[in-house]
């Protein structure tokens, strides 16, 4: 528990007709952990991705997009979920009816923020109450409309040589002001000069008809339900499409990931023209399974090394692997000894390695094994604490085990409460068997075992109660054989000269 499983480095090298079942038996094995070729052997190349490669992970970078707009999750899959023949043409049929959709929305959503801007920038005009047709279209005339002081932006404009007569439009309930200038010269900066806002007088229309502030509110009010009611049609055409297609689009996603990850396979092997070599860690224990599977899907095709088994010495600790001697011609598929020889020195790093049987092969990369933590089932669920700082390395102690003794207990006397213990194991419990993601099923195990302990210490509280009143009587008792004129103990205190004769020499001594 303490230890993760020992792990084993082993070697695939078979012929490049029969590379697809394999990879395809590994996949189903689930057992290896690929480590990628760092391209150090003379002869070998990085393999190529399989036929197909790049449209299913196009494909399946599509169906994600489509499952982000759509906002499918896992409560959107199917028990038994079907998929097309043809799962591209499909996609791609979703596809364009999720984007005409989405695209609708945006636009829907970027005019209903401009009608709502307006509605904002149309304030001013609405206190002055000045139509907006007399607002522009003057010859001799500067017009600005916007907020500032009345005072200020007067005696702004009479120090204005270019500006001959002036009048100023405002109102009492804000301090929005309409300013006309005789002649149409720039008094933008004598109005910039008194903290003067302007504002954008709105395009009261072509038609050359009288056009209130209040009339022009109503038209983007109308204008702004129309949009709302177009966009909550819209996003309800969205939800029927996700409730139509987010199953379908779980389950492309689930099997073009899979596609993806055998086609991409091959780019972590060592290939010639006609063989591969792929190198990887699995547990050391299930090595056989491996073997055994691999030469059932292809026979004598391919050939199954154990390079390397990563061990604990005596003191419980990983040491570091020492590089494999090379051997002539770079030993590829050699079987590797395998009577235990002889234990490479440690340096102090992480994993000693064990020769499997008569020779030595030289590793195509050079990579830590993976971390396969080895926990009984109570013990999993403080597997997911433990990630929250960081999964231990394979040379490291895993704390889950103490976490798992020590967390809940610590707990429950926090907390120290039945009813709140039966809340916290029937959150957990709902945890545990209502949701499916690993980790939420961790904290319901969590969960119930903190509330199992919160409701064992319950009884801890009323015991310091019952000391603390017992210890309260006894003073009263105490009290009362105490002499006229001799004050009390302080609080919380015995006076020993109250005490039997034989104990107050003692405590008298003592004091």
């Amino acid at each position: 528990m303490l230890r993760p499983e020992k792990m084993g480095r082993v070697s695939v090298t078979g012929s490049e007709a029969v590379v697809d079942d394999v990879i395809e038996t590994a996949h189903d094995l689930n057992l290896l952990h690929l480590t990628d070729y760092d391209g150090g052997w003379e002869g070998f190349e990085p393999g190529t991705p399989q036929q197909g490669a790049d449209r299913a992970s196009e494909a399946l970078v599509t169906v994600r997009s489509l499952e982000s707009v759509l906002g499918v999750d896992e409560s959107d899959a199917e028990a038994q979920p079907v998929l097309p023949d043809d799962l591209y043409a499909e996609i791609e049929e979703v596809r364009e009816q999720v984007n005409d959709l989405d695209d609708r929305r945006d636009e829907l959503t970027d005019e209903l923020r401009s009608v709502e801007e307006q509605l904002e920038a149309i304030r001013p005009f609405v206190d002055l109450g000045i139509d907006l047709d007399l607002l522009g279209g003057y010859d001799t005339l500067s017009v600005a409309v916007g907020e500032g002081d009345e005072a200020a932006v007067g005696a702004a404009l009479a120090e204005e040589p270019d500006v001959e007569r002036y009048e100023i439009f405002a109102t009492d309930e804000s301090d929005a002001l309409a300013v006309f200038a005789y002649p149409a010269v720039d008094i933008t900066d004598a109005l910039v000069g008194a903290q003067f806002t302007a504002a954008e007088v709105p395009d009261p229309g072509s038609g050359g008809e009288q056009v209130s502030p209040e009339s022009y509110v109503e038209r983007l009010e109308q204008r702004e339900r129309e949009l709302e009611s177009k966009l909550a049609t819209t996003e309800d055409r969205l939800d029927e499409l996700r409730a139509e297609v987010g199953g379908f689009l779980l389950a492309a996603e689930e099997r073009l990931a899979v596609q993806v990850q055998k086609a991409e396979a091959p780019l972590s092997f060592a290939t010639t023209e006609n063989a591969f070599v792929a190198e990887g860690w699995l547990p050391y224990e299930e090595y056989v399974d491996l073997a055994d599977g691999l030469q059932e899907a292809v026979g004598d095709h391919v050939d199954v090394d154990l390079l390397e088994v990563a061990e604990y010495d005596e003191h419980g600790h990983a040491h570091d692997s020492e590089e494999i001697t090379e051997g002539a011609g770079g030993g590829v598929g050699e079987p590797a000894a395998a009577d235990g020889g002889e234990e490479i020195a440690a340096d102090g790093g992480s994993a000693t390695v064990t020769e499997a049987d008569g020779g030595a092969d030289v590793a195509m990369s050079h990579s830590s094994p993976p971390v396969v933590q080895d926990n009984p089932g109570p013990v999993k669920s403080f597997e997911s604490l433990v990630e929250v700082i960081n999964r231990p390395k394979y040379s490291e102690l895993d704390p889950s085990v103490i976490l798992f003794l020590t967390f809940p207990v610590f707990f429950g006397f926090m907390i120290g409460d039945l009813g709140y213990g039966l809340l916290y194991i029937a959150l957990g419990a709902l945890l545990l068997t209502q949701f499916d993601s690993d980790i939420i099923r961790s904290l319901g195990g969590v969960g119930i075992a903190s509330g199992i302990f919160t409701a064992i210490v319950r009884r801890q509280p009323a015991a310091a109660q019952g000391s603390l009143a017992r210890t309260r009587r006894l003073r009263a008792r105490l009290a009362r054989r105490e002499p006229a004129g001799r004050h009390p103990p302080p609080d919380g205190g015995l006076d020993f000269r109250l005490l039997p004769e034989p104990l107050a020499r003692v405590q008298g001594r003592d004091a």
